[in-house]
């Protein structure tokens, strides 16, 4: 209905030259329907989250293997300090945006290197003691350099939890909220009920969705989220430039 009105582009324009192809576990899915989730705890989410976020590398269904997810190949070098990340080309952001090397480059220096956004360094890009470099290849390679050996990057980067996150944010959403990539950012801040650039960037920039106003309302999930109403439950949209194809060629989820 969507495409029929022209308020989006034909699916086949919505999906990465090479989308990943997803192979049921039983039986090729029918589109339609609605699914509820619930928790037990007020503050509850997590069952929410590890259903729809996605990390960068999975988990095969075998549960012994690591295979692509987000990126779509990477290489570790020999000495295991050295790691290249490939991007799918024609990704896109839940809202049309392309997806590129620019947002990992964001995260690095937005999030990971400034001392007002991240004071203390997550501990899974420290190693040797030292804080990884990170560099951008061409718009669709990344590159992370390590001090010492780091071969259990591969594994962390597969899975999702308090301690670790995806290296990479939606620049074209967030920079406005920036001060080194918008002067005029303590403005923003200050009209939004804040006091500084910051308190602003890091309540929108959080992946917890606890309100409407930090909810994660662009991002590379198979849902996004709309809207929080009185009671605290989130409502969330299939998003329509999801990356992922079953093996009949379908746009999932």
């Amino acid at each position: 209905a969507l495409v029929d009105a022209g308020e989006l582009p034909p699916v086949e324009e919505r999906l990465p030259e090479e989308p990943l192809v997803i192979e049921p576990l039983e039986e090729i899915g029918q589109y339609g329907g609605i699914l509820k989730c619930a928790s037990t705890q007020p503050a509850g989410g997590a069952e929410a989250w590890t259903l729809r976020v996605q990390p960068l590398f999975m988990i095969s269904s075998d549960l012994k293997t690591i295979v692509p997810n987000i990126a779509k190949g990477w290489d570790l070098s020999k000495d295991y300090k050295t790691l290249t990340i490939y991007l799918r080309k024609g990704m896109r952001w839940s809202d049309g945006v392309a997806f590129t090397a620019d947002d990992f480059l964001f995260w690095y220096e937005a999030i990971l290197l400034d001392e007002e956004i991240m004071p203390v360094k997550t501990a899974s890009w420290v190693a040797g003691g030292e804080l990884v470099k990170m560099s951008k290849v061409d718009d669709y390679t990344v590159r992370f350099q390590f001090a010492t050996p780091y071969p259990s990057i591969i594994s962390r980067l597969g899975y999702i939890g308090n301690w670790t996150s995806n290296p990479f944010a939606p620049k074209h959403r967030f920079e406005k909220y920036h001060i080194k990539y918008n002067p005029k950012a303590n403005e923003v801040a200050n009209e939004e009920g804040y006091d500084y650039w910051w308190q602003c960037f890091k309540d929108h920039l959080t992946e917890y969705p606890i309100s409407e106003k930090n909810s994660p309302d662009v991002s590379l999930d198979p849902w996004v989220q709309t809207k929080i109403d009185s009671f605290g439950n989130g409502y969330f949209d299939r998003n329509p430039y999801y990356w992922k194809i079953d093996t009949a060629g379908n746009q999932l989820p």
